[in-house]
């Protein structure tokens, strides 16, 4: 509340202001409350998948689990935030309703009075009867009141927000978006490399897209291979026509064979321009942080770590997606040959992403344990 002296035009005035939309928190907590049960599902598919895989047999089996496990960690945290966060909005929503249903009378009593009211401010001018001004003082002690009622319920959501476990998605979340985005837009800082390997990825989906549409569109046509992971990889369905379908639907035929040799080489792109991006920023800010190491040392730092992040990003990267399209070829049902470019997407993503971090401590290893000191030695 905020009061005002004499201008000329009239006495004293004191302000309501009110910039909070109420209705809008409303609608707000009902989308908390809808986020968090699409995130409990979510939680509950990865551990239903986690489950179907545990019963497997494969060396990725674990990793898998693992990787499934910590997904469904991120989906329980990120539901129960949001239902902290919709249990905080409900109460500041409720205490902002009161205090401008409080306010809007406060306005009205003051009109009844035969005070001028402008807006969010009441006004007491310096002919008002004696009446008029004994109203206005009470009616400014009360719009204070409320006042203070504001400034609490702004306090104590303030509070719960910075109790939201915000860290936990920017660890998670952030990195795998990132990740996404890098595989079909080039990154600025590395236009040429990133281009070359995002054509490539986008080649390989296509040929991938094509083949799981036309498995779907000619339904029933396509057997499944019996391996828990052939199955998520579309090139090992057999085509078994029956009645006049004769001949192999062109998408399957053709177009995806085609796609599928560009597609081949997209996991050996990427690895090697992760790799390449990793040395050259790991050169560059060694020559940073450290103008007094000799070229050779900076050079070999950036190899270890460039092959490292290379490799392991690799590996992970084909594991994570043959694992990933297995697992939404199970899963997706009628849907399967969709399910596993879906699920061989993600999984691709997100083995390579854990690839990364892993190559890059390993690399971050093997330069703190050898190359440093081979050439500390060698001076």
């Amino acid at each position: 509340m905020t009061t005002g002296d004499d201008t000329g035009q009239y006495g004293v005035s004191f302000s309501m202001p009110f910039p909070i939309d109420v209705d809008a928190l409303f609608a707000f907590e009902e989308q908390c409350s809808l986020s968090a049960g699409a995130l409990r599902r979510a939680d509950g598919d990865a551990i239903q998948a986690s489950s179907i895989i545990t019963q497997q047999e494969a060396l990725l089996v674990e990793d898998c689990r693992r990787d499934l496990q910590i997904m469904s960690n991120v989906c329980e945290e990120a539901s129960n935030d949001l239902n902290t966060l919709k249990n905080a909005v409900s109460e500041f929503a409720w205490a902002m309703r009161s205090v401008r249903d409080e306010y809007l009378g406060i306005a009205q009593t003051a009109r009844d009075c035969g005070l001028l009211v402008d807006g969010d401010t009441v006004i007491l001018f310096d002919e008002d009867v004696e009446d008029c001004a004994h109203s206005f003082e009470e009616l400014r002690a009360q719009a204070q009141v409320q006042r203070l009622n504001y400034e609490r319920a702004e306090y104590v959501f303030s509070l719960a927000l910075e109790s939201l476990k915000v860290d936990a998605y920017e660890q998670w979340i952030e990195p795998v978006f990132n990740a996404f985005k890098d595989k079909f837009v080039p990154n600025e800082k590395h236009l040429l490399a990133n281009g070359i390997a995002c054509g490539v990825g986008i080649v390989d989906t296509i040929g991938q897209s094509t083949s799981a549409l036309t498995m779907q569109h000619f339904d029933g046509l396509y057997k499944a291979p019996e391996g828990f992971l052939d199955k998520g990889d579309l090139s090992k369905w057999t085509f078994e026509p029956i009645g006049k379908h004769g001949l192999e639907p062109v998408g399957t035929r053709r177009v995806a064979p085609a796609l599928g040799k560009v597609g081949k080489v997209a996991g050996v792109a990427g690895a090697v321009v992760d790799g390449g991006i990793t040395a050259y920023d790991t050169y560059q800010t060694d020559t940073q942080q450290h103008p007094e190491w000799s070229e050779g040392h900076k050079v070999a730092r950036a190899g270890v770590k460039g092959v490292t992040t290379g490799g392991t990003t690799f590996v992970m990267g084909i594991a994570g997606a043959k694992v990933g399209a297995a697992v939404g070829a199970v899963c997706s049902g009628p849907f399967a040959p969709v399910g596993a470019v879906v699920g061989g997407l993600i999984g691709g993503v997100v083995g390579g992403l854990a690839g990364h971090y892993g190559g890059e401590y390993l690399g971050d290893l093997i330069n703190e344990q050898g190359t440093d000191r081979i050439a500390e030695a060698i001076g």
